[in-house]
């Protein structure tokens, strides 16, 4: 009997969840031993995958017209700047290895905005491509906007500095921007212009060179 797309893809999501946690206990166990409790690493990763498995069956019940309306994904967007913006802030942001990706949660727990940023560019743009669908193959009012809200997130994630994070963002957003019709020159054009501001940042920046 042949798999209906939703369950091959539930059953991918829990074979990859089970990898991950035997991966996960395999390679923490030792140094969680050391901290006290072997099984520290591991129930912190069980707890995460029951936070976001509720999360996604919460999220399932909304329709999905309701994640394109201007009134959820604009707050949304402005949110996820404002969060990364927090992160560069001394006394607000949580300065780890010389880095500041982080808003401290408590005394002990942190959150990445920039994790948060990249669901929710996925939700603006995936709206915005559909808005734009008449105007889809248009370098001026489709391209040039995009890369502006692009260039925002990539530039904020940059200075914390997390270049990989910031590569990631591109990386989801332009085989978004090519499933919706965008032109492949326009993509092309795009990955010419931002392959060597990459590399410069890659070259210069100290931080990057430490790592």
């Amino acid at each position: 009997m042949q798999l209906s797309s939703d369950k091959m893809l539930l059953t991918v999501v829990l074979i990859l969840v089970g990898f991950g946690i035997i991966m996960v206990y395999s390679t923490s166990g030792v140094y969680a031993s050391a901290e006290g409790n072997e099984h520290y690493f591991l129930l912190r990763h069980v707890f995460s995958i029951l936070l976001g498995t509720t999360a996604m069956l919460i999220v399932s019940m909304i329709p999905y017209r309701v994640y394109r309306r201007p009134t959820l994904i604009l707050p949304l967007l402005f949110l996820a700047i404002a969060l990364l913006v927090l992160t560069l802030i001394p006394g607000i942001g949580a300065k780890i290895n010389n880095a500041r990706r982080w808003l401290p949660l408590g005394s002990v727990r942190t959150f990445q905005p920039s994790e948060l940023a990249k669901l929710i560019l996925i939700l603006y743009f995936s709206a915005y491509m559909v808005k734009k669908q008449d105007k889809i193959r248009s370098f001026t009012f489709t391209v040039i906007p995009s890369l502006i809200i692009l260039g925002i997130f990539f530039c904020l994630v940059v200075v914390q500095p997390d270049l990989g994070t910031a590569i990631n963002l591109i990386a989801l957003i332009i085989p978004l921007m090519f499933i919706a019709g965008v032109r492949i020159s326009h993509l092309v054009g795009v990955f010419l212009v931002v392959s060597p501001i990459i590399g410069a940042i890659a070259w210069t920046n100290p931080y990057q060179k430490m790592r």
